[in-house]
Parts: C-alpha cells; sequence; structure tokens
C-alpha cells in the first residue's frame, strides 16, 4: 500500500476552546437559552409543533430540535421571550434558516 502524506485537518478542525468565552462576551444575550423560561418555552413550541416547517415545505418529514426566533430576536429581550418561533431540524436551523436571516438583514 502506498504511503499517503500526512493529513493537517486535525490541526485545522480543532475547536478553540475560548471560542464560547468570547461569544458571550460579545453577545451577552445568548446566556438567556439556559434560563427556566426559555427551556420551557422551547419545550413547549417543540411538543405542539413537532416537525421541521422548512423540511415540510419540501414535502419531507424530519423531527424538528430547535425552536427558532423567526424573525430573528437580534438581541431583544422582549422578543426573545416572547416573539413568534419556528420549529426546525437542526441542519435547517444551521443553514437554511441562518442564511434567510442574514439576507433579509441586508435588505
Amino acid at each position: 500500500m502506498p504511503n499517503l502524506p500526512p493529513t493537517y485537518l486535525s490541526k485545522i478542525a480543532k475547536p478553540d476552546p475560548h471560542f464560547e468565552r468570547r461569544r458571550y462576551k460579545r453577545l451577552p444575550w445568548r446566556a438567556w437559552y439556559g434560563t427556566t423560561a426559555w427551556q420551557q418555552r422551547r419545550a413547549t413550541q417543540l411538543s405542539e409543533e413537532p416537525l421541521c416547517r422548512l423540511c415540510e415545505e419540501r414535502g419531507v418529514t424530519t423531527e424538528a430540535t430547535v425552536a427558532d426566533h423567526h424573525p430573528p430576536h437580534r438581541g431583544n429581550y422582549l422578543a426573545f421571550f416572547n416573539g413568534p418561533l419556528r420549529s426546525l431540524c437542526k441542519s435547517c436551523h444551521d443553514s437554511d434558516a441562518q442564511r434567510q436571516d442574514h439576507e433579509a438583514s441586508n435588505l
């Protein structure tokens, strides 16, 4: 078997241990996700709408795991705890929804 060159992916893919600390410092509202009020609201949303809304629009049935603020709350306390939510799977939340929110904020 031929020798393959060493891979450096493991050095590139290592997570930054300080990433979350810097993120919370820059976005202090991220701590709201740890509150009991949010955890209860998230659970209620996912029980009332258990399937991913964006997958359903494409004709695919996928379990939702994320209660997504839509439109985004942008650090507004009232919008965070009282604004509209939609249920999404993690894949849609991390790709489609983020792209839509980014595009909407650039209009």
